[in-house]
């Protein structure tokens, strides 16, 4: 199912094999500098420090403009902010900025969950690619934030990355749940975020 789908990231962003990991229902796939993942100083660099990750599960309904906008809107309801936690448990979650356009629904959160050398802010996209649901993000680092505009622009970057890697998208597309808000997406989101 996974293997349906090729992850690409925005120049200078490579992924990284020891910390990618596939399962009957999905995979996660993490990315960071090129250079620093083969060991290779002449590899390419990105531009800005920052960690991307990738997870791919089935899409089993149809994702359509409506489901969409279903999803930007459980984002905003408590259910979806505990769900946009990187932390175990509900750690509380700020959107700063939704946005949705061209198949894709675009956050940029805060929460308290960040740990280790990651920032505390980030950006999360939710998207298809070959019929499969994707889950990108980027985090910054506390040394070296991104700024607001530079981490949606290499969200979008990402995104496009992922897609340009998948061409001829056909069949039918998904939603987590093909249903309304509540439970289902909750769980869903629960487990691949």
């Amino acid at each position: 199912m996974a293997k349906d789908v090729t992850i690409a990231g925005p120049k200078g962003f490579c992924v990284d094999p020891g910390a990618t990991r596939e399962t009957s229902s999905g995979a996660f796939v993490m990315l960071g500098s090129c250079a620093v993942i083969s060991g290779n100083p002449d590899d390419d660099k990105p531009r800005q420090p920052a960690l991307l990750t990738a997870s791919v599960t089935r899409a089993t309904a149809p994702l359509d403009a409506v489901a969409f906008d279903r999803m930007a809107a459980y984002f905003t309801s408590p259910e979806g902010q505990a769900g946009l936690s990187r932390g175990k448990g509900a750690t509380p979650v700020t959107v700063l900025d939704l946005s949705r356009d061209d198949g894709l629904v675009l956050v940029y959160a805060r929460d308290g969950a960040a740990e280790g050398d990651v920032a505390g802010d980030y950006w999360r996209a939710v998207f298809t690619s070959a019929g499969q649901l994707v889950t990108i993000t980027v985090s910054g680092f506390r040394e070296t934030p991104l700024p607001r505009d530079d981490g949606a622009r290499l969200t979008r970057e990402f995104a496009a990355a992922i897609r340009r890697a998948n061409p001829g998208e056909g069949g039918t597309q998904g939603a987590p749940d093909g249903g309304g808000t509540g439970g289902g997406l909750t769980s869903f989101f629960n487990r691949l975020l």
